[in-house]
Order: C-alpha cells, then structure tokens, then sequence
C-alpha cells in the first residue's frame, strides 16, 4: 500500500487494515497534516468529472514509516527511551 494511492484507496487500505470504519471527515485531515509537515505529497487529477486526490509517501515519510516499524520490534521501555532520546 505504499505505492501512489488516491485518498478513496487510503481510506479503504485504512479499514482493511484495522477492519474499523473510517468517515472522510477524519481521514482527510490527517491526509492534510501529513502532506503539511511532509510525510506526504499529493497530486490532484482530473478523472471525467471528478477531481482525486494521488498521494505518495516521501523520502520523510519513508523514514517514519522504517522508524515506526523498529518501534515495534524493540521492547515498550527501550522503544519509548529511544523515542524520546531523539525528540528532546
């Protein structure tokens, strides 16, 4: 999923992924705080009718992603140490 998705694909990757229901309105937000600060960009094509909205992860969001999914692999305490090492 971490290829070029249109918004309607994240939301959809979003459900299948935690099988909850996810309304635009939240979605679309963080969408936009992504691509503010980076993690994100998006390009907006014109399809018939409709405008949609590509969004692909950037070299930033890459990084957050590897870095999120380390996370995970470390025991809660270190991973929290090493979180807050980095951030002070």
């Amino acid at each position: 999923m971490f290829g070029t998705q249109s918004s309607y694909s994240v939301i959809k990757e979003m459900e299948r992924v935690t099988d909850q229901s996810f309304h635009p309105r939240i979605v679309y937000p963080l969408l936009y705080k992504l691509e503010e600060d980076g993690f994100i960009s998006g390009e907006c094509v014109q399809k018939d009718r409709k405008r949609i909205k590509y969004y692909s992860l950037t070299e930033k969001g890459r990084e957050l992603l590897n870095r999120t999914g380390k996370l995970f692999e470390l025991p809660l305490r270190a991973a929290l140490q090493d979180f807050l090492k980095e951030n002070l």
